[in-house]
């Protein structure tokens, strides 16, 4: 298991507030953070399968956690747990294709598994 940045997106000011939307179930999940020069990022994720926010202090990838970019964590465990849960519901192929996704903003983390993210400046 490996974290890496996402290539292709700004930077993000991870000091800032930000804001969590979700539009349905499996649908697409927006986090809203400032980048680097305080303009304000939407980050949207399509086909989300799992989202979870911790404190920083509970992540506990945080030794490899670079705090001014969005980040992919590769071979990732949460993932493999989510897999076998959807196996065990007789859905072994629901995670085929995502990604597990990382946001420190501030003092929590933001982490999704989906099959897509884009951003857009507001």
């Amino acid at each position: 298991m490996t974290i890496e940045p996402v290539q292709g997106l700004p930077g993000i000011n991870s000091v800032t507030d930000y804001k969590l939307l979700f539009i349905e179930t499996s649908g697409p999940c927006i986090v809203e953070i400032n980048d680097s020069s305080y303009k304000r990022v939407a980050v949207r994720f399509g086909a989300v399968r799992a989202i979870r926010v911790l404190a920083m202090d509970c992540f506990i990838f945080y030794q490899g956690l670079a705090r001014h970019s969005i980040q992919e964590v590769i071979d990732s465990p949460w993932i493999e747990e989510l897999r076998s849960a959807a196996s065990r519901m007789g859905q072994p192929r629901f995670l085929d294709g995502t990604h597990h996704f990382v946001i420190p903003a501030y003092d929590d983390v933001i982490e999704v598994v989906a099959k897509r993210l884009e951003w857009s400046y507001l």
